[in-house]
């Protein structure tokens, strides 16, 4: 199944064929795995789950893509630095100023007491002014210390599904980003 077809599918359509594989396109894991989530998701709720595939449902190419593109979502990612070095606006920064910037979003996400995706988009839209940088270099950043991934979902809508204590935890880890 393309990801033409996975689009046009019902969340509840998408869950059932995430979680009861049948055809030729197989999980792209055990070969004992029953479903396409990565192994990580096995201890997360229905309801979580089906948050996490509608955030990722306008991304799926193929089932098989799943477990890459959300794993994050269950278990801390894996550093890759080159996602860092390979991005031409964070390399124009220098590893001070990607520190500084990663400490601010945290500070700035903190203070938040409302952990939604519009409250999170606002003090998103805030830090640009704060920071003066651009979207671009911000949340570029922002992502890849919370999930360590070339891409996402919407920044605002995967913070608030990791949850401010996850995202906390992973900004302050990263503060020392190369």
């Amino acid at each position: 199944m393309n990801g033409q077809w996975i689009r046009r599918l019902s969340l509840d359509d998408l869950y059932m064929r995430v979680n009861n594989p049948v055809g030729n396109e197989s999980p792209k894991q055990s070969a004992a795995a029953s479903t396409y989530w990565p192994p990580a998701a096995a201890q997360a709720s229905k309801d979580y789950k089906k948050r996490v595939l509608a955030l990722a449902q306008d991304r799926l190419k193929t089932l098989a893509d799943l477990p890459q593109l959300t794993s994050y979502f269950f278990e801390e990612p894996s550093r890759d630095d080159s996602l860092i070095e390979t991005n031409k606006q964070l390399k124009k920064l220098s590893p001070g100023e990607r520190q500084a910037l990663v400490r601010t979003a945290h500070d700035s996400l903190a203070a938040l007491t409302d952990w939604t995706p519009k409250s999170i988009q606002q003090c998103l839209n805030d830090l640009l002014e704060k920071t003066g940088q651009k979207p671009g270099i911000l949340f570029s950043l922002i992502r890849i210390a919370t999930t360590w991934a070339p891409f996402s979902p919407q920044l605002n809508d995967t913070l608030a599904l990791l949850g401010k204590e996850t995202t906390l935890r992973r900004l302050s880890k990263e503060e020392r980003l190369p």
